[in-house]
């Protein structure tokens, strides 16, 4: 019985919306944690609302208070075929919804034939109040052919009004398939030359949906789309639960935890090809994911010893290396971004904290001593501070940024059950999940700029999202 119930209990440290309950068991005696496990299964099988549309949509709700005025004029297009997407509205939304810039409208745009031209007419812009400019042209290099796989030519230019130069050229050649990922490439480019910060708008978020007001009939999809939410794929339908999905490096396969088989095993799936394989399967708990950046090891937790713990699983020999043996609960492992340690967390002492292990020495020190619940720790801006989730006073569970290195705290998130945090590949923005109006919902804010918006799902639940590293 005590096996089963450190089961139950690791699965609610992770589970979305079960967070609540990890800290009250622990807490509890043994004889009365069995009731409180009935009672987080029983709220777990309540209706999910469900609408008609199965889509991620965006919502900005705050941006910088001094954005930068920019005019992304539509791009010319040399063709025949009609486009799919138009390639100027994804520019405008991706830089939209970094919230750092303010977007002239089609109609307060200049004479088209002084721009048709290629004439900048820097004065024209400045009497706008606009600073930068994006101009191109978009070419189907196959137009008139009958070529099955149309290839398209974008050339685009950055124009600086204030200091009248070019200050970014560029030129992609890309498939019909990469359509949409080469305009993110082209937003993700202006956004550097802009801000200095590397863009994350081609890279892919992961997440869980629930959809189904009755729980015989409830469906669990792990799906995949673009950082907007945009061109979502379905890469696994279940009856039964799925958890913690977690990138490889290289961004082309996804590990993750799914309950299909009636218990916790964790498997990993390419994207491209959609094999995949089971990774853990041992008796007990198979839980927690997470890839080594340097793409050698899976960090998880199992409980095959009788005890859940941190475990190392080597993905060219799958040898399985135990990491630590406390007799408390360890799990929720993260990565620092040269593979050489390790934060996780623990009920070992205080309640449940945060702890980093040095992989070379196995040597453990504590992270956390500010409340008593501290759990999910990412590490973010090149290991030199952290975001997790931290229950404050009044009881509310927020994402919570500290700094390794000064131990200050800023809070990111003001709801009250907010979990999941995830690192943009540049680290400067979090996605996590959420409740609002009962529903799970995914929220995205920045670390420093207080940028926020959402990504509610539009039929049912989203939950546990993954921001992946850089796509290439």
């Amino acid at each position: 019985m005590c096996f089963k119930l450190k089961a139950l209990k690791v699965n609610l440290l992770s589970h979305p919306s079960q967070t609540l309950y990890l800290n009250l068991m622990i807490k509890l005696p043994p004889l009365l944690r069995f009731p409180v496990l009935l009672l987080a299964s029983l709220l777990s099988l309540l209706p999910v609302s469900t609408s008609l549309h199965a889509q991620l949509l965006i919502e900005v709700t705050e941006g910088v208070n001094n954005p930068t005025p920019i005019a992304i004029v539509p791009f010319f297009y040399e063709g025949t075929d009609p486009l799919h997407e138009n390639l100027t509205n994804v520019l405008v939304n991706d830089l939209t919804i970094s919230s750092q810039f303010r977007l002239l409208g089609n109609k307060s745009m200049p004479d088209i034939e002084l721009i048709e031209t290629g004439k900048v007419g820097y004065s024209t812009w400045a009497a706008l109040d606009i600073e930068y400019v994006i101009m191109g042209k978009l070419v189907d290099l196959d137009a008139g052919t009958d070529s099955r796989s149309a290839r398209y030519k974008i050339r685009y230019e950055l124009f600086d009004i204030v200091n009248r130069a070019s200050i970014l050229q560029n030129e992609i050649v890309f498939s019909e398939e990469e359509y949409r990922q080469a305009v993110h490439r082209i937003s993700d480019a202006v956004y550097e030359k802009m801000t200095g910060i590397k863009g994350v708008f081609s890279t892919k978020i992961a997440y869980v949906t629930v959809t189904g007001d009755d729980p015989a009939k409830r469906l669990y999809r792990l799906e995949v789309a673009d950082a907007d939410g945009a061109r979502a794929k379905v890469i696994l339908k279940s009856t039964e639960p799925i958890m913690s999905p977690a990138w490889s490096p290289d961004s082309k396969k996804i590990s993750y935890v799914s309950f299909e088989l009636g218990r916790s095993n964790i498997y990993i799936q390419n994207l491209v090809t959609g094999q995949r394989e089971l990774l853990s399967g041992f008796k007990g708990i198979n839980g927690a994911p997470a890839w080594s950046p340097d793409g050698k090891y899976i960090a998880l937790v199992l409980s095959r010893n009788a005890n859940p713990d941190i475990h190392l699983v080597d993905l060219a020999t799958k040898k399985v290396q135990r990491l630590t043996t406390s007799p408390a609960i360890d799990t929720e492992p993260s990565w620092s971004s040269d593979s050489k340690r390790i934060l996780f967390t623990s009920d070992r002492k205080d309640g449940v904290q945060i702890y980093e292990m040095e992989l070379a020495t196995k040597a453990i020190k504590r992270i956390t001593y500010k409340g008593r619940y501290n759990a999910r720790p990412r590490y973010t801006l090149k290991d030199t501070s952290m975001v997790m989730v931290s229950q404050n006073e009044s009881g509310a569970y927020n994402i919570i940024s500290q700094s390794l290195i000064t131990d200050d705290r800023k809070v990111l998130s003001t709801s009250f059950l907010d979990e999941s945090p995830s690192v943009s590949a540049n680290g400067s923005h979090i996605i996590f999940s959420t409740k609002r109006n009962d529903r799970g919902i995914l929220v995205v804010v920045s670390v420093d700029l207080g940028i926020k918006y959402y990504l509610p799902y539009s039929r049912g639940e989203v939950r546990e999202p993954a921001w992946s590293p850089f796509v290439y």
